[in-house]
């Protein structure tokens, strides 16, 4: 089915390349380099609530 959506819309074509496959990801550098510390999942979850409603997607 995605596959079928990936002929028809373009944007699609790069979820339907990846989906399936996994990869582990770290976020080991930018806490070394940069300093940085993730937030909670919460706060996440509310960011990306508000920035999908700031752009109108809900």
């Amino acid at each position: 089915m995605l596959k079928l959506a990936a002929k028809a819309n373009p944007m699609m074509r790069m979820v339907a390349s990846v989906a399936g496959k996994y990869a582990e990801t770290s976020d080991a550098k930018a806490t070394t380099l940069l300093g940085w510390q993730h937030g909670t999942a919460k706060d996440a979850i509310i960011a990306t609530a508000q920035s999908m409603i700031d752009l109108g997607i809900v």
